[in-house]
């Protein structure tokens, strides 16, 4: 039996794995970004506790939590956003405050989620890898 050859699967996952490191490169530089040139509003938070316990956990952390967070921005135009936290059995500790670009609102986030992390070089590191090794023989074939 003959292999297809045409490249059009390899293709596929390459494309869609790239779009992963993308996606993870972006999100983390967009928190720090927030972090360093966003600006700060009020927010109105709800959650709500979904899911059983987790005996893994410690006693604060053994739920989850869903997180809907609104707030309005300079120009008093109101923007949602989602979070997802883990808690305690009666409640989840959160910011009450919203973090957001003037020049687009719609990308926010929790005041404590815009933040600068060791972990996001390594959620970079992984962008970059994914990225680098999916797309490793087409460097090769083009030197």
């Amino acid at each position: 039996m003959k292999r297809n050859t045409s490249g059009k699967p390899a293709l596929f996952w390459r494309i869609v794995i790239t779009f992963i490191g993308l996606f993870l490169i972006l999100s983390t530089i967009s928190n720090a970004a927030l972090f360093m040139f966003g600006e700060t509003t009020h927010a109105s938070v709800t959650s709500r506790r979904f899911g059983g316990s987790n005996t893994g956990y410690p006693a604060d952390k053994r739920y989850e939590w869903s997180v809907e967070y609104s707030f309005f921005d300079k120009d008093g135009s109101e923007y949602t956003g989602y979070s997802k936290r883990r808690g305690s059995d009666m409640s989840v500790e959160v910011s009450r405050e919203a973090r957001y670009f003037d020049f687009a609102p719609f990308i926010n986030s929790l005041s404590d989620e815009a933040v600068i992390s060791p972990i996001q070089l390594i959620s970079i590191s992984i962008g970059l890898f994914l990225i680098y090794v999916i797309n490793w023989d087409v460097n090769k074939k083009e030197s």
